[in-house]
């Protein structure tokens, strides 16, 4: 039976347009899962804001989506540069529709032997690196 991951991190260039209540800019998409995106930017953005983003899947797609932790700390944390990790809140179907592609594409099957004495199937935990929201 496949594995099937719960995120997807990309490399390359991903580029995101990040458009907030006060202003716009640029970031590169790091991460991909079904409820959230890790995007790279020098942009100042106040935890909890609600932000529109649009990036290519590899068409050009839109979401909504709310910054749930920020990574400005120096160094950065877990190795990731500069960033903030969103919630994806309001997802038009085409959106999901290529989030859902890009998951099946990384469907990895298990390896043999490589389950605990006993079980039958295993399933790979959501990412732990997960982290609060930080005031500056």
């Amino acid at each position: 039976m496949p594995v099937y991951i719960s995120r997807v991190d990309l490399s390359g260039d991903h580029a995101v347009i990040i458009k907030t209540a006060f202003h716009r800019g640029r970031g590169n998409l790091l991460s991909l899962s079904d409820r959230g995106v890790y995007i790279a930017t020098d942009m100042r953005i106040l935890p909890q804001a609600t932000v529109r983003l649009q990036f290519e899947l590899p068409d050009t797609v839109e979401a909504e989506a709310v910054v749930t932790w920020e990574n400005q700390s120096d160094p950065p944390l877990d190795d990731l540069p500069p960033g903030y990790g969103m919630q994806l809140t309001r997802v038009p179907p085409e959106t999901v529709h290529a989030i859902r592609t890009i998951m099946k594409s990384a469907i990895v099957p298990p390896l043999p032997n490589s389950l605990p004495e006993g079980e039958s199937s295993f399933t790979i935990a959501p990412p732990s690196h997960s982290r609060p929201n930080k005031a500056r």
